[in-house]
């Protein structure tokens, strides 16, 4: 039998007042939640495999963030609970595959929410552009179609997370550019024409963090401003 966070153990926790990884429990008690909602510190309870909606509801008031990433399916009635949590953080990286209704319920967390999906649809790209609010974190795609990149570009999330995407077509990279600020570290096969548009992006002000890419990316702005200085060069000759 698996272990039970229980009322006891959760009272003990709170007292020490510390940080805690959870992660060895894998039931949550109702009357635990209620004690670990006044907990200070980030709760990481990623050995559960299902939250029961009374537990999810007594979470709500915890505020220091929220790590769920045992979970591998959410229903559409925790979503419209977890939605409401007042905690900076949202994590459900264990999470593959997950409902429309639960997608777009999800999209309203105002705070940093980070969905472990492995594909992404063009319609829940687009249930996903409608959320305003802090980062919008998508780590496990390793890529993503044109049509979705395109409306997943549209998101007013302070940042864009797609830090597991290794590939991206041209059509992509202008779709997802639309966005203010984007996270692409792992970004690695692109043409170079996807190059100069990231590098126009950052150009026209664009927050962009790569690190894969950032030599190639490096040199080809290097590139770029020398061919402008000798144009300026050659036109100044001309006159």
């Amino acid at each position: 039998m698996g272990k039970i966070l229980t009322k006891e153990i959760a009272q003990k926790l709170l007292e020490k007042a510390d940080s805690a990884d959870l992660s060895k429990y894998l039931e949550l008690e109702e009357d635990a939640a209620q004690i670990l909602a006044g907990f200070p510190s980030a709760l990481e309870l990623n050995g559960l495999k299902s939250l029961p909606d009374k537990a999810a509801r007594a979470l709500l008031p915890h505020e220091s963030g929220l790590y769920l990433n045992g979970l591998q399916a959410i229903t559409d009635s925790l979503a419209t609970i977890l939605c409401k949590y007042r905690g900076s953080v949202l994590y459900f990286d264990g999470i593959r595959k997950i409902s429309d209704s639960a997608v777009k319920t999800l999209a309203r967390f105002k705070r940093s929410l980070s969905l472990g999906l492995t594909e992404l649809s063009e319609h829940q790209a687009s249930l996903l552009s409608k959320r305003t609010g802090n980062n919008l974190i998508l780590r496990n795609l390793r890529t993503i179609s044109e049509s979705a990149a395109h409306r997943l570009g549209m998101c007013r999330a302070r940042c864009l997370d797609l830090d597991g995407i290794v590939e991206l077509s041209d059509k992509a990279i202008l779709g997802l550019t639309q966005h203010n600020a984007l996270s692409l570290t792992n970004l690695r096969k692109i043409s170079e024409t996807g190059l100069e548009a990231l590098i126009s992006y950052h150009r026209d002000g664009g927050t962009l963090y790569i690190r894969t890419l950032r030599e190639r990316f490096l040199a080809a702005k290097a590139k770029r401003v020398d061919e402008k200085a000798m144009k300026k060069t050659g036109g100044k000759k001309k006159a």
